[in-house]
């Protein structure tokens, strides 16, 4: 009995110190805010530092790898689309799943995408499927930690495949192309704008900092003519670089296909809080030039530089001293002696 009441006692002490609900939920508030402004957290397990390290910003990315893949119906017109698209990446960043038909409605459920993504870590998805109400329909899908960022819907109105060009030379695996859009379409349309910013980023293979003429050997170009009309894509290589006049660089290229034309269907846009955080970029630690201000040139080449320099106390400057004599009596009565001998003296000249 003695025990049970000595517990019944604790019971109530522990009660008393208990918080309320309302302040408890304050306090978790609180945490949370804490936790979001220092954004810090020390993993216990290998795989907790896994997660945090994907989630951190990145200073340069991998290339993206890409999957394409076909739904249960799929037109002929599809799949050879795929297949020139696969040609022109990087055989090494591209898997083509083609033999295999999906039972998927990527927009009404896309789960079954994010799964084939994460097996084959890639951060495009290519889905071609074919429909009386979206015939010849391709779906470009971007991930963003394995899940859909942003989705766009394309048409395929006609099609020109590589072997169907004279003298085509097979692409080079892992090259770099020039990407060109042309028209204004591209700057006032979102779903323009949208592809535009696709298409840059599935055909980037390298991270390139500076690119030299010399070495380009692909051209890869958009053209649409209007907002509502249907966009070309096409595929150049370049022959010759010849120099023109006043020392220009003229270069003759050769179309070596794929030739595609293609129209904007459905497009579905991310979230601004995830789009902010995909597009997230790592400052670098490098050392980075300090710039010289105030500093300019002038027709003769020579550096002008202007200093800045605060107020100063001239009352307070350390000057050199002065020595002043100082004045006695005797040398004032003298001073006043001096001066009517002066007087009178002129006066003897005078008479």
């Amino acid at each position: 009995l003695k025990m049970t009441k000595k517990r019944a006692l604790k019971l109530q002490e522990k009660k008393k110190q208990r918080p309320s609900r309302g302040e408890a939920l304050e306090y978790f508030k609180e945490k949370a805010k804490a936790s979001e402004i220092e954004q810090k957290f020390k993993p216990k397990s290998h795989k907790a530092k896994k997660i945090i390290e994907r989630k951190e910003e990145i200073l340069q990315n991998d290339p993206k790898h890409s999957v394409f893949m076909k739904g249960s119906n799929c037109s002929l017109l599809a799949t050879n689309a795929m297949k020139e698209l696969h040609k022109m990446r990087d055989y090494d960043i591209s898997k083509c799943l083609l033999h295999k038909k999906n039972e998927v409605l990527p927009f009404e459920d896309a789960s079954y995408i994010e799964k084939v993504a994460y097996r084959n870590d890639a951060s495009f998805v290519v889905f071609g499927n074919h429909n009386k109400k979206r015939p010849n329909n391709l779906i470009f899908h971007r991930l963003y930690d394995m899940k859909i960022l942003d989705m766009l819907e394309v048409g395929i109105e006609d099609l020109k495949m590589m072997k169907d060009f004279s003298n085509c030379e097979s692409v080079e695996v892992g090259q770099q192309p020039v990407i060109v859009f042309q028209g204004d379409a591209f700057d006032l349309s979102e779903k323009h704008i949208k592809l535009k910013n696709m298409m840059i980023d599935f055909f980037r293979i390298k991270h390139l900092q500076s690119v030299n003429i010399l070495t380009t050997q692909r051209l890869v170009v958009f053209t649409a003519k209007t907002v509502e009309g249907n966009i070309l894509m096409q595929q150049f290589e370049s022959e010759k670089i010849n120099e023109g006049l006043a020392g220009q660089n003229q270069i003759d290229i050769k179309e070596i296909g794929p030739r595609i034309t293609m129209s904007l269907r459905r497009v579905k846009y991310p979230d601004n809080d995830t789009w902010k955080q995909a597009t997230k970029v790592k400052k670098s630690k490098a050392k980075q030039e300090d710039k010289k201000r105030n500093i300019s040139y002038n027709i003769l080449g020579q550096r002008i530089g202007k200093a800045y320099i605060q107020q100063q106390d001239l009352g307070t400057l350390a000057l050199k001293k002065i020595k002043r004599r100082k004045i006695t009596e005797n040398a004032e009565e003298t001073t006043d002696n001096a001066a009517p001998n002066q007087d009178n003296a002129g006066g003897s000249d005078n008479e």
